[in-house]
Parts: structure tokens; sequence; C-alpha cells
């Protein structure tokens, strides 16, 4: 006598409810004011009929993104102080993962290149302006404790800054082709340089001469001296 054999199947089931809701990764670390932010992990509660709350240091972020295992949101105003941040999912527990948010230090600029900072910790930004705009105040001066403050005048679209190595603030107007040097208490000696457009340049210093870059990629060196910068 013959048997059949018979078939069984077996159904495994685990709910959703075993499996631990957890973060794993966020990044990027650093973030700022409008900067989207990615939470990494595993069985993330977005099966609801509205997503999670998500918040970084207790203020409600916008989420642009979720699945069961990763949340994108954007970093929300209103964080005003620079540092590390909490980032919390509702309804997730366990150990609170943290970023690095830049709080605003300066507002009301018009950057086009870059700023500096003295050896005291002040930072120097310019007010550009659209092409040949005489602006009010050339650069502000920030102190390390937020203060803006009114620091020089008269240079037509500053745009580039350095300091050398004895704490002289040097500064470029993209609309005169000229270079600047500008003293302690913000004013301007006319620095001459020769055989250097308007516009195409960008300051930077090594420990003894000043270097511009022309914009397609030329390197030109300049020596100072009390008169004039006179290019190589």
């Amino acid at each position: 006598m013959k048997f059949a054999p018979k078939y069984f199947t077996l159904n495994f089931k685990r709910h959703t409810s075993d499996l631990r809701i957890s973060v794993t990764a966020v990044h990027p670390h650093l973030a700022i004011e409008g900067g989207r932010v990615t939470i990494e992990g595993a069985q993330f509660p977005v099966d609801r009929p509205r997503l999670p709350d998500v918040r970084i240091a207790d203020i409600p972020a916008r989420v642009v993104y979720a699945s069961p295992a990763a949340v994108s949101l954007i970093v929300p105003p209103g964080i005003t102080e620079s540092g590390r941040a909490p980032v919390r999912i509702e309804g997730v527990a366990g150990e609170t993962p943290f970023i690095e948010v830049a709080a605003p230090l300066a507002t009301g600029l018009h950057q086009v290149d870059n700023p500096v900072f003295d050896r005291d910790g002040n930072l120097y930004v310019t007010y550009s302006g659209t092409r040949g705009q005489q602006v009010p105040v050339s650069i502000f001066r920030v102190r390390p404790n937020g203060t803006r403050e009114t620091f020089s005048s008269g240079i037509v679209n500053p745009t580039s800054m350095a300091f050398d190595r004895h704490e002289r603030l040097y500064v470029s107007s993209r609309f005169e082709g000229t270079v600047y040097r500008v003293t302690a208490d913000g004013t301007l000696l006319n620095l001459e340089v020769e055989a250097l457009a308007a516009g195409d340049s960008s300051l930077a210093f090594d420990i003894s001469n000043v270097h511009v870059v022309a914009a397609d990629g030329r390197p030109l060196l300049l020596q100072v001296n009390t008169a004039k910068l006179t290019v190589k």
C-alpha cells in the first residue's frame, strides 16, 4: 500500500510591534537652517494617518521624505544658539542622536567672496552691492559676541579680503580692479595693482607675499612695498 505524501506549508509572521524601532545614523552631522538632514534606522512609524513629529532642539521640523528605514527633514528656523542639538522622532525611544547646528552670526550682508577673521576672533564681512553700486558701508566687523558694527566705507563692490602676517587687512574691488589696505581704524589706503583686470582676482596670503589668482587660473605673485602692489 502506498501513501501519497502530504505537504504542509508553514507561515511565519512577525508582527511589526515585535521589531525594535531605532535610529542608526544621522547625516550630515553639521547643518544650518534650511539644510536637509536624513535620519536612518529601522521600523520608523510612517504607516499611520500622519507622519511622525520630528524635532530638532525641540523645534518642529518639516519632513520631506519618510520610509520605515529613513526620514529626511529640513532644519527649522528659530535655532538661536550654535552647537549640539537633539534630534527626536515621535514614537522612537532609546538614545537621542545629536547634530551640530550653526546659528546665524550676521545678517543683512552681501558677500561675494570670503570673510576673514583677525587674531582676536573678530569677523570681517562685506556688503558688495550690485556692480558699480556705492553702498554706505563697505565692510562690517562682527565681534565674537555677535555684535555687528561699521568698520570701513568707500570701496565700490568690495570682494576678496585677507590679512597678511602683520595683521594688515587687504580688500579688493571687483569693479575697480583695485586692492585697498585698510588700517585698524577702517581708513583706506589705495594700493595700485598693475596688469590686473577688474573683477578677475581673489586675494590670499602666504607667510611673506600676497597672491592673486586670476579668473582663468593664472597665479600672479604680488610683492608688497609701502606704496603699491606690483604684479610680477
